[in-house]
């Protein structure tokens, strides 16, 4: 069968060109990369890199400046919400895109000009496979999510759950449902709530997941004693005195890890109805 006969990839295909022509904007990271990378080029330099395929800095190059921003994504999740993609279809995808070779507009805030350059076969392939298509929602998930959510988040929501690749089973389909009933993006810090949960449910497979979610708790407890600790070891001798002794800086400082806790005490009692004592030191510590 004719790539082309797919009229589900097709249409996909169609957003992804119109949407490459709209643009991609590059991350700051992105920049400070290039800056560093090739000391503060130019766009024609950048444009001579890209052009030569014996450059060993090309395809790097390029693989970063077609990494699809927030726009890219938001622009797409309508589609792919409402369409069901099987597991031979990203390659009908890269397919048709590889057929045409579409440009593609990228915009770097260290240039006043959008980079302009093709959509060669394997960048095609890069960029659909982070796209993940064939990632399918639960329809009770679904449903909460729609009527929960405002309107204009719902997409956001939902590319976020792309992004991460969740597996949908059962229990994280439970444990997201409870978190939408309880949270909404009206709440304060309701985004970094989200980014978490996400990151806990996809390590979650069977077992206890309030113990997990605990133990979680308990590991930024346990860090933020040891930078109390750490900070009172300061008052007394110098970084460089406590590094021969041994002394390692905390990974995280004391605010932070009170912060993470405050979190998984929220999200324990939006998922669970409960939660357990942080001890007395945390409660001493503010973040605002």
């Amino acid at each position: 069968m004719d790539c082309a006969d797919n009229i589900r990839c097709r249409q996909l295909s169609e957003k992804i060109i119109a949407r490459l022509a709209t643009g991609i904007t590059a991350e700051k990271a992105v920049c400070t990369y290039i800056d560093s990378t090739f000391s503060n080029p130019d766009i024609g330099k950048l444009k001579s890199i890209i052009e030569d395929e014996e450059n060993p800095e090309r395809d790097s190059l390029i693989d970063l400046l077609l990494f699809p921003d927030d726009a890219f994504h938001l622009a797409l999740e309508p589609f792919l919400t409402k369409t069901r993609f099987t597991r031979s279809d990203p390659e009908t995808v890269i397919c048709l895109l590889s057929e045409v070779t579409p440009p593609v507009k990228v915009f770097l805030p260290i240039f006043d000009t959008p980079l302009v350059l093709d959509l060669i076969p394997w960048a095609a392939e890069e960029l659909v496979r982070r796209l993940n298509i064939c990632w399918q929602t639960d329809p009770s998930l679904q449903q909460v999510i729609d009527s929960r959510m405002a309107l204009g988040q719902q997409m956001a929501i939902y590319v976020q759950l792309r992004n991460a690749h969740l597996r949908i089973g059962p229990l994280r389909t439970r444990l997201l449902c409870r978190f939408f009933m309880a949270l909404d993006e009206t709440q304060t810090n309701f985004w970094n709530y989200l980014d978490f949960v996400v990151g806990f449910i996809s390590q979650i497979n069977a077992g206890d997941g309030y113990q997990q979610l605990m133990k979680e708790k308990h590991h930024y407890i346990a860090a933020s004693q040891y930078a109390l600790k750490f900070e009172k070891m300061r008052s007394k001798s110098n970084m460089e005195t406590l590094m021969l002794q041994g002394v390692r800086a905390p990974a995280i400082g004391a605010q932070e890890a009170v912060y993470q806790i405050d979190m998984i005490d929220r999200i324990a009692i939006a998922l669970y109805g409960r939660t357990e004592s942080s001890g007395p030191d945390c409660h001493t510590i503010g973040w605002n």
